[in-house]
Parts: structure tokens; sequence; C-alpha cells
């Protein structure tokens, strides 16, 4: 499938309109190369960044974590040249390598505050596997202060998840790279989580709105 940007004029009108703008892309393969131009297209203060594979959440990263479009860019082909050697599955210890060096051993997901960031990886230690989104901002329960009754453990808030644990457990895709801890390839449920965004949005904007606080803008790359 050939990458194409659609923002133009429309998305210019649409946001001085909405409170609310929902950006969906193709960022797999080759195709992630675009997520750059779109990032640079539609740069926003409130900009929300929800990838669906290795490519696209590594490169949502790289730029949220203050990387240039340059940079990204010479990520993109190092982790082409790097991690994809031999035959599948690939060896995961280039690409944990790699993403210590780009996104740093210490860095967790609260360090950016701005952009607000969410990344979707799957839980595998259970049945039936559940979508789980890596995020810098707490949740709508966690703002409610929902109390937590499942079996399962909850995974860690943002500020104990590493930026490099999420980028490693979004690309964990069956057949290319072994699972990550309990995590694997977000894309197995969120193939394309247009709906998974517009939950989010919606579920964080009734929170605030609990709380007595003003709902947020918010814009969202898929």
């Amino acid at each position: 499938m050939q990458f194409k940007v659609v923002i133009r004029r429309p998305y210019l009108a649409f946001r001085k309109r909405s409170k609310y703008l929902l950006l969906c892309m193709s960022n797999s393969g080759t195709n992630a190369d675009g997520t750059r131009d779109c990032y640079r297209k539609a740069n926003s203060p409130l900009f929300r960044l929800d990838h669906r594979d290795q490519h696209g959440g590594i490169l949502a990263l790289g730029l949220a974590a203050g990387k240039t479009l340059r940079e990204c860019h010479c990520i993109y082909f190092r982790l082409k040249e790097r991690t994809f050697v031999g035959l599948r599955p690939y060896q995961s210890e280039p690409l944990e390598t790699m993403l210590k060096e780009t996104l740093g051993t210490d860095t967790v997901m609260s360090d950016i505050k701005e952009p607000k960031i969410i990344i979707p990886g799957v839980l595998a230690d259970r049945k039936p596997v559940e979508l789980h989104l890596f995020r810098n901002y707490e949740c709508a329960s966690k703002l409610l202060d929902v109390l937590h009754d499942s079996p399962y453990e909850l995974p860690p808030p943002p500020e104990e998840t590493l930026l490099w644990h999420v980028a490693r457990a979004t690309g964990a895709a069956p057949t290319y790279f072994r699972a990550f801890d309990r995590f694997l390839d977000g894309g197995l449920i969120a193939n394309n989580p247009t709906l998974d965004a517009l939950t989010e949005i919606h579920e964080y904007n009734l929170a605030l709105r609990a709380k007595g606080e003003k709902m947020k803008c918010i814009l969202l790359v898929l």
C-alpha cells in the first residue's frame, strides 16, 4: 500500500471548528517513512501519537523524545540494517541495543510531557489476550480512582515504564521477534486502532469532566 498524506486545507478548516481531530495513516513497512511528514504537517502542542507496529512506534517515540526528522530518518534505516539480518525470527539483542541507544536506558514515559502518546501492545499472559495502551499520562480509570478487579497484574504506570521497553513491546511481532516479557505486537489486536483511539478520547474526556476539569483537545495519529 502506498503512503498518502491527506492533510491539506480540510484539516486546517476542521481543526478550527472542532475540539477533536483524529488523523489516521498507514505506517507499516516503508510507509512508516511518511509518519515524519504527517508529524511535521500536523504538529501541535497537544499532538498525540498512536502507532501500530515496530517502525511507527519507534518513530513516534523518537519524535516525542525530541529527535529531529533527519535523525528519525537515520534511525529507520539503521533499524533495517542492524536488526533484519539472517532468517526469521530475528535476534532481539541488536534491536534492544539500538532502542537503548536511541531512546535512552533510563528514560521513562512520564519524562515526555508533550506530546501525549499512546502506543498499543498486547498482553499475552492471559486468555483471552488483551490490548494495552502504553501512555505517558494517567488513564481515565486512574483519574477516577477505579479499583483494579482483574486477577492479572497491572502493567507499570508511566513513571515506571521505560521508553525502550515500550518500543520493544510494540515491535514484538510474532515470527519476526520473540515476545518481550508478557507483551506482543499491538497490531495483533489493534492493527487499525482507530476505534481504540476514539474510545480513548471519549473515556479520557469523560473522566476529566467527572472531575470538573476542562476537556482537552486531542490530536491522534494512527
